[in-house]
């Protein structure tokens, strides 16, 4: 599996992806790229990635949901005070 296929499927399943949770950052640059070039996610800040979610009736995406962005932020700093 490639590393592109592996964050999109972890981005999947919780809605948001953060570099840290899945692997150092250098490995993984070039597929965060991509899928953010190509759309498939999309760049909150810098490490924060979510799937961009669509509104047809409004013609665009939705802007993040930042209380979630920011919840999941917090736990995974609470994971990494405690690693």
């Amino acid at each position: 599996m490639t590393w592109s296929r592996y964050i999109f499927r972890y981005s999947e399943s919780s809605g948001f992806c953060r570099v840290t949770d899945i692997a150092s950052r250098g490995s993984i640059d070039v597929a965060l790229a991509s899928l953010t070039s190509a759309g498939k996610i999309r760049r909150i800040r810098r490490g924060l990635y979510d799937l961009p979610i669509v509104n047809p009736e409004l013609g665009g995406e939705l802007s993040p949901d930042i209380d979630e962005a920011a919840r999941h932020y917090r736990s995974s700093q609470s994971m990494d005070n405690h690693s």
